[in-house]
């Protein structure tokens, strides 16, 4: 990103329903979100409600306001190690980190 403070997006399962949670690093949670998921011709598609967003403090009153009533993101493989994951007015490529 371009403040210097690199973005991780997690993908996991929690209470069996997907969960996607971007930090920032040094900033904290910016958002965490659970909702359905969708499949398209080329990608995949989660689709969420104002209740299945959580903001956390390093959310702006941009994100707040674009996603606070619910949307969708969508998640784009790009090769085989990066994830294209974008939104109303916002994109960003990410790497995988092995563990």
């Amino acid at each position: 990103m371009d403040d210097a403070k690199p973005m991780i997006v997690s993908i996991s399962e929690k209470n069996s329903v997907l969960s996607v949670a971007f930090n920032k690093t040094s900033k904290g949670l910016w958002a965490d979100i659970s909702g359905v998921i969708c499949k398209t011709e080329k990608s995949l598609e989660i689709r969420f409600t104002a209740e299945q967003i959580h903001f956390g403090p390093a959310a702006s009153w941009v994100l707040r306001y674009a996603l606070g009533n619910g949307g969708a993101f969508t998640l784009t493989r790009m090769g085989d190690k990066q994830l294209q994951v974008q939104t109303t007015g916002w994109s960003g490529i990410f790497a995988s980190m092995e563990k």
